[in-house]
C-alpha cells in the first residue's frame, strides 16, 4: 500500500506533507462560530434566456430562467438560498470568492456565475471599503456559464489586470467543481444531498537567501493532490481508497491511505509518482467504500506559473536574533500586489531551526514538524510580522517557509533555504 510520504523526496517531505494537511476543511452549511468577518449583501436577477448545457453535469431541458434556488459557496461553507420573484439577495462573507450555482425546480443544475468569463465566482474578497452591497444586475446566460449583467469589477470591487489573471488561474480546480457538481454520478447535485467532494492541490517551490533577502522562487519541486470527502451524518469513513488517473498519470487502481480526518470529513492523499511534475489533466477516479467519484482535472500549471510568489526579507536584532520577517507578493508579471487579501485567505510563517533555538510557545499553527521552531497563521493582508518570540538566532535557522491558502482553497508553499 503506497502512502503519500513514500513518494516525496526527503529534503522537502516535511513541508510538502504539512502543506496538504492544512488544506483539510469540513464543508459546513453555516459559518462556524469563530468566524468574525465582514459580510456584504449580494443580489441579482436570474436571466431570461436559453437552456444550459455542460457535458457531464446534471442538465435538464430547462434554462437559468427556471432557477428557484441558488447554492452559495464560500470556502468551507455553503448555503442554499431561494430565488423569489426572479431575484435573489443574501449576505455573503468577504474572505473568499463566492461561487453561485443556479438550481431548477426539481434540483436540476442550471449553471454557475463567472465574472469576465475568467473568475469562477464573484470576487467579493476584493470589495471596496464602504461598499455594503454588490448588485450583479440581471444575469446573462450562455449555456451553463452565467455572467453578471453588471460587472462587479469596477462597480464596488477593485482588481487590476494581473490580479484578474491570477484569480482566473487560481480558480482552475474550483471551476471544474462548479462545472460538474455531481461527481458521485447519482443524478443529484452533491451539495443538495449534504455531500462535498473536492480535489485539493498544493504546490511547493524552493528558493534561497542572499544574505537576509529571499530570492525568486524556482519552479515547483513538489505537487501534492488529495480528495476531501464530506458527507452529512457520516463520522467514520474507510481508511483507504482506490485511485485511477488518466492515461500517462502512472496511477492505476492504486490503494491510498487517508492522510487526516477532521470534523465529519476525511482527506485521501493521492501520491504522484513524479512529484515535481504537475498532476496529469483528465479524468481521475477515486473509490472509497461503495462510492465512486469522478473528477475532471484541468491543466493546473497556472497554479505555479501565474500564482503570486512570496519573497521574504529577514530583519535581525544587533545580537543576530530574528526581529521580524517581511515579504512581498510577486505577481507573474514581476509587479507586486498591494492587495494580497484579494488573492489569499491567509498567510503562514514558519521558521525551521536547530539548537540552540527552541520552539516558540506562542505559535498558533498546531500542525507543524518537530524542526519548526516557529509557526504562525496571519491575516492575508499581513506583509510584515514581528516574531512573538524574539530569541531565535539566525545562525541556527535552516529555512524560512511562507505559504498561503488562496481564495479558492489551493495551497502555495515557498521555502527559502539558508543551507
Amino acid at each position: 500500500m503506497a502512502s503519500l510520504e513514500h513518494w516525496v523526496p526527503a529534503f522537502v517531505r516535511r513541508s510538502a506533507l504539512l502543506s496538504l494537511l492544512v488544506l483539510l476543511a469540513a464543508c459546513k452549511r453555516v459559518p462556524s462560530d469563530d468566524m468574525n468577518q465582514r459580510t456584504i449583501t449580494l443580489r441579482g436577477r436570474i436571466p431570461q434566456t436559453d437552456t444550459a448545457s455542460v457535458p457531464g453535469a446534471i442538465i435538464a431541458a430547462l434554462g437559468p430562467a427556471d432557477a428557484v434556488k441558488v447554492i452559495m459557496i464560500s470556502g468551507n461553507q455553503y448555503e442554499i438560498r431561494a430565488v423569489s420573484n426572479g431575484a435573489f439577495s443574501f449576505p455573503v462573507p468577504t474572505d473568499r470568492v463566492v461561487s453561485l450555482v443556479l438550481v431548477g425546480p426539481a434540483d436540476e443544475y442550471l449553471g454557475f456565475v463567472s465574472v469576465r468569463d475568467a473568475i469562477p465566482g464573484v470576487p467579493v474578497q476584493a470589495v471596496d471599503d464602504g461598499v455594503s452591497t454588490i448588485d450583479l444586475g440581471t444575469l446573462v446566460a450562455s449555456g451553463a456559464l452565467i455572467a453578471p449583467g453588471v460587472d462587479p469589477v469596477g462597480n464596488g470591487i477593485t482588481l487590476d489586470d494581473a490580479e484578474i489573471e491570477a484569480l482566473s488561474e487560481l480558480g482552475v480546480v474550483a471551476r471544474a467543481f462548479l462545472e460538474d457538481p455531481d461527481v458521485d454520478g447519482d443524478g443529484v447535485i452533491d451539495l443538495l444531498q449534504g455531500r462535498e467532494f473536492r480535489l485539493q492541490i498544493a504546490a511547493l517551490r524552493n528558493s534561497s537567501f542572499a544574505g537576509l533577502v529571499g530570492q525568486p522562487a524556482a519552479p515547483v519541486s513538489v505537487w501534492q493532490m488529495g480528495v476531501n470527502v464530506v458527507e452529512d451524518g457520516v463520522d467514520t469513513y474507510p481508511s483507504s481508497a482506490t485511485v485511477t488517473g488518466p492515461a500517462g498519470s502512472g496511477i492505476d487502481a492504486l490503494m491510498v491511505n487517508s492522510m487526516a480526518a477532521g470534523f465529519g470529513n476525511i482527506l485521501y492523499g493521492i501520491p504522484l509518482p513524479t512529484p515535481e511534475v504537475r498532476p496529469t489533466p483528465g479524468m481521475w477516479t477515486l473509490t472509497y467504500g461503495e462510492r465512486t467519484l469522478l473528477f475532471q482535472l484541468a491543466d493546473v500549471s497556472g497554479l505555479a506559473d501565474i500564482a503570486p510568489a512570496l519573497e521574504p526579507t529577514v530583519v535581525l536584532h544587533d545580537d543576530q536574533t530574528i526581529e521580524r520577517i517581511d515579504w512581498v507578493w510577486r505577481m507573474a508579471d514581476g509587479s507586486t500586489s498591494t492587495a494580497p487579501a484579494s488573492l489569499a485567505s491567509d498567510v503562514r510563517v514558519q521558521v525551521v531551526a536547530g539548537a540552540p533555538a527552541v520552539r516558540c510557545p506562542e505559535s498558533n499553527l498546531t500542525q507543524f514538524a518537530p524542526d519548526n521552531v516557529y509557526a504562525m497563521v496571519l491575516p492575508p493582508e499581513t506583509v510584515s510580522h514581528e516574531l512573538a518570540c524574539q530569541d531565535i538566532p539566525w545562525s541556527a535557522v535552516s529555512s524560512v517557509e511562507l505559504s498561503y491558502v488562496d481564495v479558492f482553497g489551493s495551497q502555495h508553499v515557498f521555502v527559502a533555504q539558508r543551507f
